[in-house]
């Protein structure tokens, strides 16, 4: 393991796993440890993913709920306050990527080049998930893996309750279809990852998300 991953709490979260002992307990001290170390919630889960990895499954959903719990109780305000990124995943919601976009199109239109010549965007789809902390552990789950492998400067955003989309360089080497596998297998549910073409425009990738968002929000029933 890292030197930087060691804290007391790991020791009694150690001694647990090896004495097939309540782990929820120990998890929360870890929580709290980070907390108080200034570490931020995603990064603090990573430590929790990381042991579980080990063990070759996903942390029970009463465990997540206690960690993240333990961690909101002990951290400094200041790390749970932010209005671009989801503090629990640490993904960023529809709004950054709207700016990221502009971004991205201004540049363009600088060097006197198409958007969709050197960037793409991945869509990444699952089943509705469970209601609870199990919907929030295996929405952790996705997070974790999308966050492994985009790191890079890629921008990962929620479009939906049930769909992301992940912003990148034609670049990637990231094959649509071992992403869905790993997502699929590493999250306990049904996830479906495409690549689509940005449209020439900022009007027209900004409908374009406009759309995703759309489609992945549950019908209105008609009165």
């Amino acid at each position: 393991m890292p030197t930087d991953w060691w804290a007391p709490p790991v020791d009694s979260l150690l001694d647990a796993i090896v004495a097939e002992d309540g782990l929820a307990q120990p998890c929360a001290e870890l929580a709290r440890a980070r907390a108080k170390a200034g570490v931020g919630l995603p990064e603090a889960f990573d430590d929790l993913w990381a042991l579980f990895s080990v063990l070759r499954r996903l942390p029970p959903p009463n465990v997540v709920r206690r960690f993240a719990e333990s961690y909101a109780e002990s951290a400094p305000a200041a790390e749970l306050v932010t209005e671009s990124v989801d503090p629990l995943t640490g993904i960023a919601r529809l709004e950054y990527l709207r700016v990221r976009l502009g971004e991205v199109y201004r540049e363009a239109a600088a060097l006197s080049r198409e958007v969709p010549a050197t960037h793409g965007l991945l869509t990444v789809r699952f089943e509705a998930l469970p209601t609870g902390w199990l919907g929030t552990t295996c929405r952790l789950a996705i997070a974790r893996v999308l966050h492994t492998t985009f790191c890079s400067g890629e921008t990962i955003a929620t479009v939906g309750p049930s769909a992301l989309a992940v912003l990148t360089l034609h670049a990637t080497t990231v094959v649509p279809a071992d992403l869905s596998a790993t997502l699929s297998d590493t999250s306990g549910t049904d996830v479906l990852v495409r690549r689509i073409r940005l449209p020439t425009t900022l009007p027209g990738a900004l409908m374009q998300l406009d759309v995703l968002a759309e489609s992945d929000c549950p019908e209105t029933p008609h009165k």
